[in-house]
């Protein structure tokens, strides 16, 4: 039995069209993932032992990176992760915890 040319040819054409969507896919999928930065914006701010030393701080812009008041500057190597399970006084406030860099292992508030 002989295959239909146009069936055939339609055929191939769907497969290729599906093949193509997949590699867009892909290719969308690594461009995100090379491109996510969850420091973007956050570089350079202070973390905050916890949120009273915060409200110190916010008051005192001098006492901000004082020795012993557990504060420290979020530089572009450390991977910070939200930790959504813990409550904050204020909405603007947020508990995260470093997962990655010079910092990996502490966490702190951070005003995000």
């Amino acid at each position: 039995m002989a295959a239909d040319p146009a069936r055939e040819k339609r055929r191939v054409k769907l497969l290729y069209a599906w093949l193509g969507v997949w590699v867009l896919l892909l290719a969308g999928a690594v461009a995100f993932t090379v491109g996510y930065d969850p420091t973007a914006g956050h570089v350079g701010h202070v973390v905050f032992g916890d949120e009273f030393i915060l409200e110190a701080a916010g008051r005192d812009p001098s006492s901000r990176l004082v020795p012993g008041n557990q504060a420290f500057r979020l530089s572009k190597s450390d991977r910070v992760e939200k930790m959504t399970n813990l409550p904050t006084r204020s909405p603007k406030n947020v508990w995260i915890r470093i997962t990655g860099g010079p910092h990996a292992g502490r966490s702190g508030v951070i005003v995000w």
